[in-house]
């Protein structure tokens, strides 16, 4: 879609404490990093960590992730924390897309930004297109150090 506009529909009622394992963890307030290391070992959902979790503890899923026990410490205290802030309080759709569109990658040229919002946005496709020499091939690369800054300086880590 232009511009990376693209809504993934969860369900069409507020999420409550017990779908919340149901959540896509693509769709919780997660650092890309960690969630494409859990796809990359084929966990989808929190349900699907916390069988592996029940099957025989943190060791058994840092086996699974191919990770140490304080990897995987983190990993869940990262997802713990991200489902807990999301289960404070109910959740439509349209609210999920909106904390997913505050999560961008700044290209830290003001005009670009302020024309997508606040930067890319994280999880989305956005299509660039110019003329020969635009500078689409620059914007590319300067993205890819800026995913690897810290927040403080606008980027989303790694």
């Amino acid at each position: 879609n232009y511009l990376g506009l693209n809504l993934s529909i969860i369900k069409e009622s507020t999420l409550t404490s017990s779908t919340m394992s149901d959540i896509p963890l693509d769709h919780l307030p997660m650092r890309p990093s960690t969630v494409s290391l859990f796809h990359q070992r084929g966990f989808l959902t929190i349900n699907e960590i916390e069988e592996a979790k029940s099957r025989g503890g943190i060791s058994n899923l840092a086996e699974e992730l191919q990770l140490s026990l304080t990897q995987t410490a983190a990993l869940v205290r990262e997802l713990n924390s991200a489902s807990n802030s999301m289960k404070r309080q109910n959740i439509t759709a349209l609210s999920l897309l909106q904390a997913r569109k505050k999560m961008s990658i700044i290209t830290f040229s003001k005009s670009i930004d302020n024309i997508l919002g606040g930067g890319i946005s994280l999880g989305e496709l956005t299509e660039v297109c110019g003329l020969p020499g635009a500078g689409k091939t620059q914007l590319g690369m300067q993205l890819c150090v800026n995913t690897n800054l810290p927040q403080e300086f606008g980027g989303v880590c790694g």
